[in-house]
């Protein structure tokens, strides 16, 4: 409801995270309607491009927003993170941006001076989220994918799941 005397409102919505949304996205369409307190003016609008949106016109009266937490590979981990980590799924990047303190930015900026994400760096990484993946298995805990398997790592850091299997 937009208020009396009010030419813009707000209003809250509560968007619940799940692991749905790493997969794909979630689209919240509003559709502004008239009623005995409100008119429309006008249903559309000349597109200024500065939206990157095609068309002539855009929709007055209907508003799409887009939620998501879809991650593809970054550069850096298809270059030498399979070594160190393994296959990569968002699930893992995730658990191992927490334990290092690294976000997905860090990952697009890899091998820069500057950048937290480098290849000398990356031995340290593996072993310290092998030791914190090790840590939550032997407490009852153990990490896993969206699809329920145990998240491993490849060759000498794997983790020591034997209690599970």
């Amino acid at each position: 409801i937009i208020h009396p005397y009010q030419s813009t409102d707000s209003c809250i919505i509560t968007l619940l995270r799940t692991t749905a949304l790493r997969q794909k996205s979630l689209v919240l369409k509003l559709k502004l309607e008239a009623n005995e307190n409100f008119d429309i003016i006008f249903d559309s609008y000349t597109n200024s491009g500065a939206w990157n949106i095609p068309g002539d016109t855009l929709s007055a009266l209907t508003y799409a927003i887009r939620f998501s937490e879809e991650y593809s590979e970054p550069h850096y981990w298809d270059w030498f993170g399979n070594d160190f980590f393994g296959k990569f799924t968002p699930t893992k990047m995730l658990e191992l941006e927490k334990v290092m303190g690294w976000t997905y930015s860090d990952w697009n900026s890899g091998g820069s001076g500057t950048s937290k994400v480098q290849y000398g760096r990356m031995d340290f990484a593996a072993n310290a989220f092998k030791n914190h993946l090790q840590k939550r298995a032997d407490g009852g805990d153990p990490a896993r994918e969206d699809d329920g398997s145990l998240m491993q790592l490849p060759g000498s850091y794997a983790v020591d799941y034997s209690a599970y299997e």
